[in-house]
């Protein structure tokens, strides 16, 4: 499964000084965008073990650092735990690849892809 979150993970970035409440804002809006669309794909549910990665599409690089640390990431996976999967925890979670693609053609829509697969060898 895969799920299109229209945004810049930049904003998720844990160096920027900000206010918990403008941080908790960023948090529920990642959280909420996982969701919708997750519903709009027919609220498919995984039983057992999945695999997360995810695809930045966005006009610069970031370090991997600040890719890799991005709040947004985990607010999507928060987004969808007890839903789409059962929890986040390592007993029901595997991180996969954080990769990025940069080019002009995203600097105006920046894009994170979440792909969601159900490990082999689980039900």
């Amino acid at each position: 499964m895969e799920l299109v979150l229209r945004g810049d993970i930049k904003d998720g970035n844990h160096n920027q000084r900000r206010h918990w409440r403008t941080t908790a804002k960023l948090n529920r809006e990642w959280k909420e965008k996982a969701l919708l669309e997750w519903m709009s794909l027919g609220c498919p549910v995984f039983t057992g073990r999945v695999k997360v990665s995810f695809i930045a599409y966005r006009g610069r690089h970031l370090d991997y650092c600040n890719l890799h640390g991005s709040l947004c990431l985990k607010a999507a996976i928060d987004g969808l735990k007890g839903k789409a999967f059962t929890d986040d925890s390592p007993k029901y979670l595997e991180w996969g690849t954080v990769l990025q693609v940069t080019g002009k053609e995203y600097r105006t829509h920046p894009t994170l892809l979440m792909r969601i697969e159900a490990v082999e060898g689980e039900p």
